[in-house]
């Protein structure tokens, strides 16, 4: 027992010895190594992402720019059947059901085309089954009503079609204000990348 107390030596011996010494010379290089190491992957992955949130960024600008120009598009087009319903010559049953028909022809993400009286009913659509539907108590058609020009809805499941839908809404006046209806483009949320890439 005493042979193998003599063969071992404490710690401090060991650090004094050359194999100690070997040690700590290898920890003194490895050490500083893995830092730099850590800190150069560190630094790649702070780039990377950096980029990446850039690239982000950077589409959903784009995203924002092609939904802004879809909106304003739709919000002009509401407007130019607004008036081409309320003209001073009284327009036919008809003329304004194809009106209705060929604006969502052309803009296939709109799921309906609605035309509202004042008291928010609807009295014509592309949609004939929606025609009667009451949106007054609708957030968007109330907007329209204390004086906003256009407004956008927020995503809601439809009443008709029971798929996620937002509404475009514009107000249409005349010389003096007051509401003579409404156009409303209701958009299917499925269908609106169409619409945003153009």
């Amino acid at each position: 027992m005493e042979a193998n107390a003599t063969t071992r030596a404490t710690p401090a011996e060991f650090w004094k010895s050359v194999q100690g010494n070997l040690i700590l010379l290898l920890l003194l290089l490895l050490i500083p190594t893995i830092l730099v190491q850590a800190y150069i992957y560190h630094d790649r992955f702070e780039t990377r992402r950096a980029k990446e949130l850039q690239a982000n960024l950077e589409v959903a600008r784009a995203t924002a720019s092609n939904f802004e120009s879809f909106l304003q598009n739709i919000v002009d087009c509401e407007l130019v059947i607004g008036l081409a319903l309320t003209g001073s010559e009284p327009m036919s049953d008809q003329d304004r059901d194809r009106i209705l028909d060929q604006f969502q022809a052309t803009n296939r993400e709109l799921r309906a085309v609605l035309w509202l009286n004042p008291r928010g009913l609807t009295i014509a659509s592309s949609l004939r089954t929606s025609i009667g539907l009451d949106v007054s108590d609708r957030s968007y058609y109330q907007a329209v009503v204390a004086g906003r020009d256009w407004t956008v809805s927020e995503l809601f499941l439809g009443r008709v079609t029971a798929d996620p839908t937002f509404v475009i809404s514009r107000g249409i006046r005349n010389e003096r204000g007051e509401l003579l209806g409404g156009v409303a483009a209701a958009v299917s949320a499925d269908r609106l990348d169409r619409g945003i890439r153009g």
